[in-house]
């Protein structure tokens, strides 16, 4: 049986991290979700993940702030940054983070899956 991606969702928003779960699921992925950074490196420390999606702005932290602390413990998975506050700074700055991608919210499973095929290695 081949095995499935594991993918990392954070989001201090429980309907969109529901959202995602279940679409994800329905395509195929395991899916761990986390609400907040201690909560994210948690997950990580825990198991390795393939790909991790998370948030920009939650409270007490920065998506960024995120990004740097996850590129630590999981240096070759993937990181999506989900966010409403897209610019072009933001995504200056995320990719210079060690972000790989981004989406702009409000996004479709569809929208995610698409990021997800070209982020994760064949």
């Amino acid at each position: 049986m081949e095995r499935r991606a594991t993918v990392l969702v954070i989001d201090d928003e429980p309907d969109i991290v529901e959202f995602v779960r279940f679409g994800l699921s329905v395509a195929g992925f395991e899916v761990v979700t986390a609400s907040d950074r201690v909560a994210a490196i948690a997950r990580v420390r825990e198991r390795p993940v393939d790909v991790i999606v998370s948030d920009l702005k939650m409270p007490g932290m920065d998506g960024v702030e995120v990004i740097e602390a996850l590129r630590r413990l999981a240096p070759c998975a993937p990181i999506v940054l989900a966010t409403g506050y897209l610019s072009e700074e933001t995504i200056a700055r995320s990719l210079a983070s060690g972000a790989t991608d981004y989406l702009c919210k409000p996004y479709t499973i569809q929208d995610l899956l698409t990021v997800l095929e070209r982020v994760l290695p064949r």
